[in-house]
Parts: structure tokens; C-alpha cells; sequence
């Protein structure tokens, strides 16, 4: 659900089996008073711990799980799937009109492995033969040795690597789409 939405009505997510998860940011103050989720058994709803949300999942017996990137602003989707940015402990930031992203979290969305270089201040990935060298405060980083120009350079912020998501899922060969409306940023392959 978006940054934003206020109110849920009862029903809202009823009879949708396939239904896997619901995202519910902090604005949520209003809540069904009965079930918001029947017919949907296997969906689980990530919430920040103290939300009216959490409350409610707790009363209504309905599973769910603490994630407190629900109240970023800006979602990230991969292959369909939304990444969860709690584990990473930064959320998307818009800067210069570029979405940057911890870099672990798209590298291993991705199924990259990722190393850190403390020495040079460097992220390293690798993914099906693909090197990325990125390091802090650079105007480049290099894909199998050869220099690609990046308008906005890797930045620490909260002490997390931070770089625009759209310059390194290119860099494996994803398509990425940015959805204004609903400030969403959607890779495929």
C-alpha cells in the first residue's frame, strides 16, 4: 500500500488466495473491525512493531511480520517482488532526481555477491561472469574493467553504501521503469 493511505475498509484483501503479502506504512490510523483478510490464508502483512497495524494483525489473529521500510516513500520492485530495505537499515532516498538505494539490497535481489573493499572504499559484485566495481565518491564505476559514467556517485549515508538503483541494475542487464505516481521503481529481466 502507498505512503499515504489512511484507512482500510473491511474486505479489502478477502478472497484473494494468491495473495502472498501486504506492505501497510504507519498512515494507516484506521483499521476494519472485523476481518480484512479471509480467503487469503497464506498472505502475511510486514508492518512497523508499534503501527495500528500490528494492533490489528495481533486482535484479528492475522500473521505478520516488523519491517520497517513500509514507511519509505519510494518502493522498489524486482521481477514483480518488492525488496525489503529493513534488513539493510536505509530506505530509498531521492537525490538530484536519482533514487539511491543500499547497494547490497538490489546486488542481492539480483542474486549478486557482494564484497566490500575497505581499503579503496569499493562494493564489488559479481553475477553470471558480470564484475561492478563502485566506489564511494566516484563519477564512474567500472563494469568488467571498462569505465561507465554515473550521473549521482556512491555515497555512505547512515553508514550504508547508497547508489542510484537504475545505473547498477542496468549494469547486469536489467530494464528499469520509474513510476512517478506511485514513486515505485520497477526491475525486470
Amino acid at each position: 500500500l502507498p505512503y499515504g493511505v489512511k484507512t482500510l475498509g473491511g474486505g479489502a484483501f478477502q478472497d484473494c488466495p494468491a495473495l502472498r503479502s501486504v506492505y501497510a506504512p504507519d498512515t494507516i490510523t484506521k483499521t476494519p473491525s472485523g476481518s480484512l483478510m479471509n480467503g487469503s490464508k497464506n498472505a502475511i502483512v510486514y508492518c512497523s512493531a508499534n503501527s495500528k497495524m500490528a494492533e490489528y494483525c495481533k486482535k484479528q489473529k492475522v500473521s505478520y511480520l516488523t519491517d520497517n521500510s513500509v514507511n519509505s516513500g519510494i518502493h522498489v520492485l524486482y521481477n514483480g517482488t518488492r525488496i525489503s530495505f529493513h534488513a539493510y537499515g536505509q530506505s530509498p532516498e531521492l537525490l538530484n532526481s536519482r533514487t539511491l538505494v543500499p547497494l547490497r539490497s538490489i546486488f542481492e535481489a539480483m542474486g549478486a555477491a557482494v564484497e566490500w573493499d575497505g581499503a579503496t572504499s569499493t562494493a564489488i559484485a559479481k553475477r553470471n561472469g558480470v564484475e561492478i566495481r563502485i566506489q564511494i565518491g566516484a563519477n564512474a564505476m567500472y563494469k568488467n574493467g571498462t569505465a561507465v559514467p554515473v550521473d549521482v556517485p556512491a555515497m555512505l549515508l547512515n553508514s550504508r553504501t547508497m547508489v542510484p538503483v537504475r545505473v547498477i541494475a542496468e549494469a547486469f542487464g536489467a530494464d528499469v521503469v520509474w513510476n512517478g505516481i506511485g514513486k515505485t521503481v520497477v526491475i525486470s529481466e
